[in-house]
């Protein structure tokens, strides 16, 4: 696994950087029949699932295609909406193309300032002297670090 994304946050705990790595291997595609067996909703001009998993789906990815059509803002190319297209029986089975919902750069500074927050905090709570907090956050499908430069700015890397 390579590294996914860069950040680099400032003493104050702006964002000065960032950059990520575009991942097409987050995206999932199948043929479906009605019923879909996914719930899906429109959540900020997007198609998201909401309940359910099937064919390597899971609940937050993004439709991001319609019958090898691209969606955008919830629509496919000739304006329709893709949610009229699926609620109507008549148009499966369906080719969907899903994948995982790339985060905003307002949710990037949001959770980067959370994280420098908690990085910090746990700087002060250490027993020892001139710990460098928190070095690896580890969750079940990545793992983030954070590097300290001597001038205090932090440099975080997503694997």
């Amino acid at each position: 696994m390579g590294i996914i994304s860069v950040y680099i946050v400032s003493k104050a705990g702006g964002l000065i950087f960032s950059h990520d790595q575009p991942n097409t291997s987050a995206e999932v595609e199948a043929t479906f029949n009605c019923p879909l067996g996914l719930v899906l909703e429109e959540v900020d001009r997007q198609v998201v699932v909401k309940y359910g998993e099937k064919h390597g789906i899971q609940v937050g990815y993004s439709l991001v295609a319609l019958n090898g059509q691209p969606v955008a803002n919830r629509c496919i190319p000739d304006g329709t909406s893709a949610m009229t297209v699926l609620t109507n029986p008549e148009n499966y089975p369906v080719s969907l193309k899903f994948a995982r919902l790339r985060v905003s750069i307002n949710e990037r500074i949001m959770l980067l300032s959370m994280f420098h927050s908690i990085y910090a905090i746990s700087v002060k709570l250490s027993p020892a002297k001139h710990s460098s907090g928190i070095q690896c956050l580890e969750a079940d499908s990545f793992k983030f670090y954070c590097f300290q430069t001597i001038t205090g700015v932090n440099i975080s890397a997503q694997t």
